[in-house]
C-alpha cells in the first residue's frame, strides 16, 4: 500500500502532473493549506504502518481540514 500525494487547492496543474508522473501514486488528497499537506506527508508512512500492524489509533485531524480527493484520472479528464 502506498500513501497518497497531498496537494493544496492552489497547486498548479503542472505540479500535479509532475507529481503523478513520478509513478509513486495516482491518488492525491487536497488539503486546506500547505501546513496540513506537509503534516500528512510526514505522518502517512506512520499511519500506514499502524494500519498494517493493526494498532492504528485515529489521528485527530480537527485542525487539518481535507477538501477532497484528486486522482490521475481526474487530471486526464481535465486536460482532455
Amino acid at each position: 500500500m502506498r500513501p497518497p500525494l497531498y496537494f493544496t487547492p492552489n497547486t498548479k496543474m503542472s505540479a500535479v502532473c509532475h507529481s503523478f508522473s513520478s509513478g509513486y501514486s495516482h491518488m492525491g488528497i487536497v488539503c486546506e493549506n500547505k501546513d496540513t499537506a506537509q503534516y500528512l506527508n510526514r505522518a502517512s508512512d506512520r499511519i500506514i504502518q499502524s494500519l498494517v500492524d493493526g494498532d492504528y489509533c485515529y489521528d485527530n485531524l480537527e485542525d487539518h481540514e481535507l477538501k477532497g480527493i484528486l486522482t490521475l484520472e481526474n487530471v486526464i479528464e481535465r486536460i482532455l
